[in-house]
């Protein structure tokens, strides 16, 4: 293929239907000078495709070997959607599942949505290990997650993204673009 890298893998997604797209990314070390062009967030971005990211150095071998997922929520609809597909495409695998929030503040409905969700998965999902965390860090939201995944040995971290306009993703990066480029940990994204 010829053409800008992005531009091919997105045809070639919409062309060949692939179940996720594999990419690698530089991780923390990337400077932020480069976060308007990476290939990768681009694709992250603008695929309808589910994006799993590896960080280069990070030795993944296989999803037999995750044991911990964060999963990353709003609480909103467009995220139980997501959770449905990821569940899917890991059905065989056995793992736990973090579900969290990230506030910036206190937030009492984040408690009342939390324990919709939990209802939700205990009914849904009895079988499947589950702990729910509100993670509370007004300052820096990235090192609260950092904090977070090294504590409880998260293996991936999964989250919905949105569709945006160019505008809005050059001067209001999306959570998962910013981590892209800040997490030595792999991802996995769905879109909403």
């Amino acid at each position: 293929c010829e053409g800008v890298p992005e531009e091919e893998i997105l045809r070639f997604s919409k062309e060949y239907q692939p179940s996720v797209i594999v990419m690698g990314t530089r991780g923390k070390n990337q400077k932020d000078i480069d976060l308007i062009g990476s290939v990768t967030a681009e694709v992250i971005e603008r695929s309808i495709t589910p994006v799993f990211t590896i960080p280069e150095n990070v030795p993944f071998t296989d999803f037999s070997k995750v044991k911990n997922i964060a999963y990353a929520t709003n609480f909103g609809q467009k995220d139980l959607i997501s959770f449905e597909q990821m569940m899917q495409f890991l059905q065989p695998f056995n793992f736990k599942i973090y579900f969290i929030h990230i506030q910036q503040k206190e937030n009492m409905w984040n408690e009342i949505k939390l324990a919709g969700i939990k209802e939700y998965f205990k009914t849904n999902y009895p079988n499947l290990e589950t702990e729910y965390c509100l993670i509370k860090n007004e300052d820096d939201i990235l090192s609260a997650l950092e904090d977070f995944v090294k504590e409880k040995k998260i293996d991936i971290i999964s989250l919905n993204t949105h569709k945006r306009n160019i505008f809005a993703r050059l001067f209001n990066p999306s959570l998962s673009r910013k981590m892209i480029f800040h997490s030595d940990t792999p991802m996995l994204i769905f879109h909403g």
